[in-house]
């Protein structure tokens, strides 16, 4: 400041003054997002003859999410998902981890779609981004294109590709899987439309925490 005089807060004096109806409304926000998460993947489980009730798709999300939290990196929670619905599925395993992967893969999806949409909607503060986020944006839906449809994937060759693919028996049987995904654009569709608002909860606890603070 002009006079010289710096005042910095400490954590304890910041947290003292925070408003404890925003805290409650931002952890409102951010359980709500994992339960729009949730409901994502019990539909796709179930979408692949995966049965598994909510209660427990919800047991599962959230053990991967502690380990998403303990472990480094984002994709640990993942793996111990995929672990334990293969386990609970031994008859359906490349289907049940298919779920898992698409899982994540419409999350991202429906992220960078957000992005884009924020990007493209703002004025010249965020232009130098439109279009990296507006190529990594085509270039996941033409990845989302390719593994949904069975046209595409003719177009391309892709299976004669698969098979030359070290571990291709592997690859295939998981390119299989997703085939129990397509034509049914309803519920990639609202798989769509949870993770956006799944994301919009997450960003709505931010912002909720942003006023408290």
């Amino acid at each position: 400041s002009k006079d010289g005089f710096d005042w910095r807060p400490g954590m304890p004096r910041v947290f003292r003054g925070m408003s404890g109806g925003s805290l409650a409304l931002a952890l409102l926000m951010v359980v709500l997002g994992t339960l729009f998460g949730t409901t994502r993947w019990w539909r796709l489980l179930n979408l692949a003859n995966c049965a598994s009730s909510w209660w427990n798709t919800f047991r599962l999300s959230y053990l991967g999410m502690f380990f998403n939290l303990v472990v480094p990196g984002l994709t640990g929670g993942d793996v111990v998902k995929a672990v334990f619905v293969v386990r609970e599925h031994p008859e359906r395993r490349p289907q049940a981890l298919m779920t898992v992967v698409l899982d994540r893969m419409i999350g991202l999806w429906a992220l960078i779609t957000l992005a884009t949409g924020v990007i493209w909607s703002t004025g010249a503060e965020l232009a130098s981004l439109k279009l990296p986020v507006g190529g990594v944006f085509l270039v996941a839906t033409a990845g989302m294109t390719v593994v949904l449809s069975s046209r595409v994937r003719s177009w391309f060759r892709l299976d004669r590709l698969i098979a030359r693919m070290p571990m291709g028996d592997k690859v295939e049987r998981l390119e299989e899987s997703a085939r129990v995904f397509q034509g049914k654009p309803r519920e990639l569709a609202l798989a769509f439309g949870l993770s956006i608002c799944n994301h919009l909860a997450v960003i709505g606890s931010a912002y909720a925490l942003g006023h408290g603070f």
